[in-house]
């Protein structure tokens, strides 16, 4: 039985996600332990645990030339202890180490840059002698924009033709997918899919790819995701060739992010930090069946929350919204669970129609709450632009522009609470 290999996407070593500051003091952890630094150490400790073949890196290892110095020595001390293991360690560049990775493979004897220069390159994927042949095609970024599609380069031929026979074949590459006229290697998916080659593994995305199909072509993705909008699992694929192709993912990353909608029904609690505890598990029990624990990772789960449902407890909702991530934290589960933003869609339980037909304060609330609700407020706007008009230094260009929908949230959330607090202090509703 041949051994698998590790693929391994976008590391981008030197950063680390942002905003979590506050509540990793509160957890008693360091930035670092969110860092890609910490998905490479688990990556390489995984390999080493399962005893793989080769690691590859599929670019965009480092992000950048001022993080040279720390990727260094994480690198080849990772590189080292793969050595050590009898674990073969390639790579391709991407846009963001196209200086800093070929400088740090010539000073590191155990990284074998692939396909330097643009130029493409098939190198043999080191292994025993009873495993099959595995060859390894891959083209690094020879500068940090790139406009033509790298496999119309000649090179890239010119490398299929000195495919081993009896060899299988896999790509690697760091490039946008269908994507004509990007300045970071656009990438026909027709013309990967003509090249005799068994796989296409792509960085440059963060997002992983389904890799499914007869075909496997897609993006690996980063292994520690870095940003919110960087949500679901993460971390390196494990590629066994013994029969067929199989690919399995392994969540490694040591934060990962969700965003996560809950229904409130009317019989929601009312005190806020009831209402809280409630939300925390209804996060852990629609989550629990895609978050996976592994070698400790994640460390931590964030997600950003978005309510709806026509709730009673308005003010509960209101509180919560307005806390700091710190103060929204659950430390006590594995892994801890922080609620990073809430989103407040929730409707207030009346009925706008109603309401809005009556000639009182909370009526001419409710009209402007159905407007708002209905879509982008341009009648809303025209109205704000004839109030101003007086103003001639007001900078109103008269152009009625519906706002981004973040703006029209705000917009929202601020006239749901203006009615509740209209309609608690007129008694015309249960005060929460």
């Amino acid at each position: 039985m041949s051994r698998p290999i590790l693929l391994v996407g976008d590391l981008h070593l030197g950063r680390r996600p942002a905003g979590l500051d506050g509540v990793l003091r509160e957890l008693g952890l360091a930035p670092r332990e969110l860092s890609a630094v910490v998905a490479w150490e688990a990556t390489v400790q995984w390999a080493i645990r399962r005893e793989v073949r080769a690691v590859i890196l599929a670019g965009d290892v480092v992000e950048g030339m001022r993080d040279r110095f720390e990727a260094f020595t994480h690198l080849a001390r990772g590189a080292q202890r793969l050595a050590g293991a009898g674990i073969s360690l390639l790579a391709v560049a991407g846009n963001h180490d196209v200086e800093v990775l070929p400088r740090l493979a010539e000073r590191l004897a155990k990284v074998r840059l692939v396909g330097a220069g643009g130029r493409w390159e098939i190198v043999p994927v080191p292994g025993r002698d009873d495993e099959p042949p595995v060859d390894l095609l891959g083209w690094s970024f020879p500068a940090a924009t790139v406009r033509d599609d790298p496999t119309k380069d000649p090179s890239f031929e010119e490398a299929l033709s000195r495919r081993r026979e009896g060899a299988r074949l896999i790509g690697v590459v760091h490039g946008d997918l269908d994507a004509p006229g990007s300045r970071y290697a656009p990438l026909s998916r027709h013309r990967l899919e003509q090249a005799p080659v068994d796989a296409w593994f792509l960085g440059h995305i963060h997002a992983p790819g389904t890799l499914e199909g007869p075909r496997r072509l897609g993006y690996l993705g980063s292994v520690g995701a870095l940003d919110p909008g960087e949500t679901g699992v993460h971390g390196p694929w494990e590629l066994e060739l013994d029969t067929g192709l199989t690919l399995r993912q392994i969540p490694l990353s040591p934060v990962r992010f969700e965003n996560v909608e809950l229904e409130l029904a009317d019989d929601a609690p009312v005190n806020a930090d009831t209402l809280l505890d409630t939300l925390a598990r209804r996060i852990r029990e629609q989550l629990a069946p895609s978050v996976e624990v592994t070698a400790g990772a994640p460390r931590l789960l964030a997600v950003r929350l978005t309510l709806t449902g026509r709730p009673h407890g308005r003010r509960a909702v209101d509180e919560i919204v307005r806390l700091e991530p710190v103060e929204r934290l659950f430390p006590g589960d594995d892994p801890p669970l922080v609620i990073t933003r809430v989103t407040d869609r929730t409707r207030p339980a009346i009925d706008l129609e109603e309401l809005a037909a009556a000639p009182t304060p909370a009526g001419e609330l409710a009209r402007i709450l159905r407007a708002l609700e209905n879509g982008p407020p341009v009648e809303l706007l025209e109205e704000a632009k004839r109030a101003i008009a007086p103003w001639k230094d007001s900078g109103w260009t008269g152009e009625a522009i519906p706002p981004p929908p973040e703006t029209v949230e705000l917009l929202r959330a601020a006239a749901r609470r203006a009615l509740q607090a209209v309609l608690d202090s007129r008694g015309e509703e249960e005060s929460s």
